[in-house]
């Protein structure tokens, strides 16, 4: 089975290294396509032997991130007619099959499930900066991080063997009523691996929202980009106060996942997605994830 794996960057050279390096275990980098939004010279080296696709990008404006999936859903719908599996991911995330089960994600996608869309469960890596040193991106990620969150936007329905149209940042699909939530796969979003970093990456993406103001301001994925410095720095402050496995340990989330099932709807535009439900504690990711990217 042939998968192509696509992701679209800007300004984010440390993850597409992470995201391009883990991937490359599991498919030739030529399979690896890396759509850059602008001229992106780090690119080069960090996704070298990927199939590399510059693109225009505009100033920016209102719908600029409605546009970028516009195209981010036709190019990926183009590639269903020539792989037999597209994976969508931001260069913030990356699927991981739990290694209990498997080691390779991109065959066990193969295996398991011949769907024509398909989700997996979403866990967000979070950074407890009072007991976790700052991260060197030199090493693996995984050996250095541990807590985990649960967040139903990022239950992606990013596997897709058929063309599709994805709502702004991909959070939503349309015309799919049901959703496939692959067991033992999970997507681990790293917007949280450092709070320096993640600070850092905040205050490029708003100063793109401030540089317009009405309906040009441009609003940048899920909302968490566009918020106030302050209403920022109180949501990464807030980490250091989540609970510990108060309501559960490791990965059993079998609650949360017949909750998302459950809260999956649909709108009169054909538009369905989950609820945006984010975990209100921590668990600790078992130790053989330790290494996995």
């Amino acid at each position: 089975m042939a998968t192509a794996l696509v992701t679209m960057v800007y300004d984010d050279p440390e993850l597409l290294r992470i995201w391009v390096g883990y991937y490359s275990k599991f498919t030739d980098r030529r399979n690896l396509y890396v759509v850059t939004h602008g001229h992106q010279p780090y690119v080069a080296e960090a996704a070298k032997g990927c199939t590399i696709i510059p693109v225009h990008r505009r100033p920016t404006y209102g719908q600029m991130d409605v546009d970028r999936w516009h195209f981010v859903s036709e190019f990926c719908s183009s590639l269903t007619r020539m792989f037999d599996t597209v994976i969508y991911n931001d260069v913030d995330e990356l699927l991981v099959v739990d290694p209990d089960v498997a080691s390779d994600p991109l065959a066990y996608i193969d295996e398991v499930s011949d769907e024509k869309v398909l989700s997996a469960f979403a866990l967000e890596i979070m950074h407890r900066w009072s007991e976790e040193h700052d991260l060197d991106f030199t090493r693996p990620i995984l050996n250095q991080r541990k807590y985990v969150r649960s967040n139903f936007t990022y239950c992606k329905p990013c596997v897709v063997r058929r063309p599709v149209v994805w709502v702004p940042d991909g959070h939503g699909i349309m015309h799919q009523p049901q959703p496939n939530l692959i067991d033992h796969l999970y997507l681990f979003h790293l917007k949280w691996i450092d709070r320096q970093f993640h600070i850092d990456r905040y205050e490029r993406r708003y100063r793109m929202h401030e540089a317009a103001e009405g309906e040009d301001a441009v609003h940048v994925g899920a909302g968490t980009w566009i918020k106030s410095k302050a209403q920022y720095m109180r949501m990464t402050d807030d980490i250091e106060d989540l609970p510990i496995e108060k309501w559960g340990s490791g990965l059993d989330y079998a609650d949360e996942r017949k909750l998302f099932l459950e809260q999956y709807h649909g709108s009169n535009s054909g538009r369905f997605m989950s609820s945006r439900r984010v975990g209100r504690e921590l668990r600790v990711l078992p130790e053989r994830f330790v290494g996995a990217f």
